[in-house]
């Protein structure tokens, strides 16, 4: 399963929010072998199981990602598929870690994200990047919030990304007892000589 492959970033977005990950993993991992590649076989050095493959290659077909006669799949090409060859996630051998792909789909997705919105505080070897709230990267991603705190935690883990929490002062430390008693429903601490509350979280993408 060795070789290159540059998976098209739409492709990607799309099977994040669709739940399609576990699908597209098979299938790069079929691409990379080229026109044809044996189900079984590569199920097998993929760890998938036998009903979970039928489910997937049926997936696959279905959504019109590749052929199959039932023994092997046939990939299509990104043109057939009509993605673009520019851009996206280049890998260079099998995926074998199903959660490791998804975390790196999803710092692909964020990476795009803050490439088109841009930043003052990029430069030439970073991606552009602003400071989103987690709901609108949520939403942008087509995902829901508890799979994109579980994708960023899991990507943050992989050191795909980097996350660093922010705070922002609301008063003086004196302040903190009576802010703590006012403020419903929102996390009030002490820092310092400050009181604060939790701030948008500043997330950089390391891909």
């Amino acid at each position: 399963m060795n070789g290159e492959l540059r998976i098209p970033s739409r492709l990607l977005s799309t099977a994040l929010a669709e739940k399609k990950t576990k699908a597209l993993r098979l299938f790069a991992s079929a691409k990379l072998e080229g026109h044809r590649s044996e189900i079984q076989p590569l199920c097998e050095a993929l760890k998938i199981k036998p009903k979970t493959a039928q489910r997937l290659v049926k997936k696959i077909v279905g959504d019109g990602w590749a052929g199959s006669d039932g023994t092997f799949l046939f990939p299509r090409s990104w043109h057939k598929m009509k993605f673009s060859k520019r851009g996206g996630l280049y890998i260079t051998n099998a995926l074998q870690d199903l959660k490791k792909f998804e975390a790196l789909a999803f710092a692909m997705g964020l990476k795009n994200i803050y490439r088109k919105v841009g930043s003052p505080h990029s430069n030439k070897r970073r991606v552009k990047q602003e400071d989103f709230p987690a709901r609108y990267l949520s939403r942008s991603l087509g995902l829901s919030d508890r799979r994109f705190e579980r994708l960023k935690a899991s990507a943050q883990r992989c050191k795909y990304i980097s996350v660093r929490p922010q705070v922002k002062v609301i008063g003086k430390a004196k302040d903190f007892e009576a802010m703590r008693k006012n403020l419903h429903g929102i996390p009030v601490f002490k820092k310092g000589r400050h009181t604060v509350v939790p701030d948008i979280s500043k997330i950089r993408v390391l891909i």
